[in-house]
């Protein structure tokens, strides 16, 4: 059935946190305009963000089909639904269409665009199996979400004061991550198979810390009003139960982390509308 020989192109995309991209695009555009009502420039800039992260995820599964076939054997290529090279060929396709949809966004914008579309491809291809340094470059991407909607509203410096914490709070969430897959990671050197669970989890829960207290910036430099700060400290709260539930299960504490991110966004919404 042609549903059947569809799905799997969906599915490898992982269309939830291509549509979470686009959904953070979109309502930083809001955030750092003013709830400006131009809809051509968000709309583009939030498919080409919606896009590049689908390129990525493809990608992501080309490079870990070996892997996948330990830690998500469901997935399209271990599950025999799609091939490598295939799967291949469709990431080029799906950051080529990033690409001409951005032309009609700002230049700085389209600057940070390419870069993390470059980012993304060297992080699968060689610093994916190198551990933090890989992790890092992942938690710039998901910040850089914030200086991409500072950019597409001129608006750039708003974009850097909100990107610090997003940054250590998502490097927690991949360091969890990481250590959920250390079964299937033999071949890797990601931080938890270089200094053991226990080390790696003091490692996430330090970075949740650092997240949470940076979270204030925006509001000390003005960006976002004090009811910013009000629901802020939920999504903080958030982050320091699944820190602690991390020690225990990173599985859960992945998956918190991710929630409240939403919870997050909703805070810049509030800072600017109250």
């Amino acid at each position: 059935m042609l549903t059947e020989k569809i799905m799997p192109y969906i599915r490898i995309m992982r269309p939830l946190n291509c549509f979470m991209t686009s959904f953070a695009i979109y309502i930083t555009f809001l955030v750092f305009s003013g709830f400006s009502m131009n809809i051509k420039i968000p709309l583009f800039a939030s498919l080409a963000g919606f896009f590049a992260a689908a390129g990525g995820n493809t990608i992501n599964d080309y490079v870990d089909y070996e892997s996948d076939k330990i830690n998500h054997p469901d997935r399209p290529l271990p599950a025999g639904n799609m091939s490598q090279h295939t799967s291949l060929i469709y990431a080029m396709i799906l950051f080529a269409i990033a690409v001409a949809t951005s032309v009609f966004i700002p230049a700085t914008a389209v600057v940070i665009l390419l870069t993390n579309i470059i980012l993304l491809i060297l992080y699968e291809l060689r610093f994916k199996k190198v551990g933090l340094s890989g992790n890092i470059i992942i938690s710039y991407l998901v910040g850089s979400i914030f200086l991409f909607g500072g950019a597409i509203s001129d608006n750039l410096y708003s974009g850097i004061y909100v990107f610090f914490s997003p940054f250590f709070i998502n490097l927690a969430r991949e360091i969890y991550k990481d250590i959920e897959d250390m079964e299937g990671d033999k071949d890797r050197k990601t931080l938890p198979m270089k200094i053991g669970l226990r080390k790696a989890s003091h490692a996430a829960f330090f970075s949740v810390i650092v997240g949470i207290i940076l979270s204030p910036i925006p509001y000390v430099y003005g960006v976002f009003s004090i009811y910013y700060m009000v629901v802020v400290a939920i999504a903080s709260a958030g982050f320091l139960f699944a820190g602690i539930k991390g020690y225990s299960s990173p599985e859960k504490a992945g998956k918190g982390i991710k929630y409240f991110m939403l919870v997050a966004l909703l805070s810049y919404i509030a800072g600017v509308i109250f």
